[in-house]
């Protein structure tokens, strides 16, 4: 390298054979410490110049190692990992029930206007006290054959946990839902925004969830379906009841679906739900409930 006029910073540490080196160049003596030193390529002339200019880039070079940058990847990785296992997982059992129904507003079979319901009856504290209760209705209008806009109201009746008092909140919801069947299989997805009014705060609860279910049916006798979805709950914003903005909670459902015959609107799906919570403070939940759900099709 022919190195050319000018300053530059050189870190020294503590390698025997490279402080020599230095000290050779440089007629001086370098304690083996961590620090950097700056050497001006003005005070060398020629062949020191020139070994000046390896022994930089070889110092520098030294700094970039493979394996110096993969102990630091692994330093930053242990430090997240031991950040995120700070906080402790307590585990319950519970029984969720819901019905769901929706159909056609009117006696126009090509009506595009719709309704929507769903209920839901939720124990916990090993499925022994009752935890929730979600009246939801809602009207939606039908884009296409395989997609609908809804928007409705949701009245949820809350017994927390830990013992405090009751609550009420009052959800006003808009959902995109989308379905698509390739036989055997048939895809859905649903995107739901809430505004949550929780009678312990003041604040209005913004929150985005994401669903996504797929299902197969089994080559059985009576129409029996394999099922699996997911559904995760991010909060958009702090409020004063509590919520906090990040990821709130996940949801992952499998089991299956059950009809009396192939004709029929009613549908029965018993599985088991794996309900992550990310609570405030330093314990999250984890819920493993027992699903039992009632589906009318239009």
């Amino acid at each position: 390298m022919d190195a050319s006029v000018g300053c530059v910073s050189v870190p020294v540490v503590g390698n025997a054979r490279e402080l020599r080196q230095l000290d050779s160049l440089f007629e001086r003596e370098y304690e083996p410490v961590g620090v950097n030193h700056k050497i001006c390529f003005a005070d060398f002339e020629g062949t020191h110049r020139k070994r000046l200019g390896t022994f930089v880039l070889h110092r520098r070079a030294r700094m970039f190692h493979p394996s110096r940058i993969r102990v630091i990847a692994l330093l930053v990785f242990v430090g997240l990992c031991s950040q995120h296992s700070v906080a402790q997982t307590i585990d319950d059992v519970g029984q969720w029930n819901a019905v769901f129904s929706q159909g056609k507003l009117g006696n126009n079979p090509d009506s595009k206007l719709k309704w929507w319901f769903d209920g839901h009856v939720r124990l916990l504290d090993d499925a022994d006290g009752f935890n929730q209760s979600i009246v939801r209705p809602g009207i939606g209008w039908g884009l296409n054959e395989n997609s609908s806009i809804w928007a409705g109201y949701g009245w949820i009746r809350t017994s927390p946990l830990d013992d405090g008092d009751d609550f009420d909140e009052h959800r006003i919801w808009q959902q995109w839902t989308w379905s698509k069947e390739a036989k055997p299989f048939k895809v859905a997805a649903r995107t739901r925004f809430e505004q949550r009014l929780v009678e312990t705060g003041d604040d209005t609860g913004l929150r985005l969830r994401q669903f996504f279910r797929i299902q197969k049916t089994l080559p059985t006798e009576l129409p029996v379906t394999l099922v699996l979805w997911d559904e995760i709950f991010l909060d958009l914003n702090d409020t004063d009841f509590g919520q906090r903005s990040g990821f709130d909670q996940n949801r992952v459902f499998v089991g299956f679906g059950f009809k009396r015959s192939k004709s029929s609107r009613w549908r029965a799906e018993i599985g088991y739900i794996n309900q992550s919570i990310n609570s405030i403070g330093p314990t999250d939940r984890s819920n493993h409930i027992l699903a039992v759900n009632l589906f009318r099709s239009p």
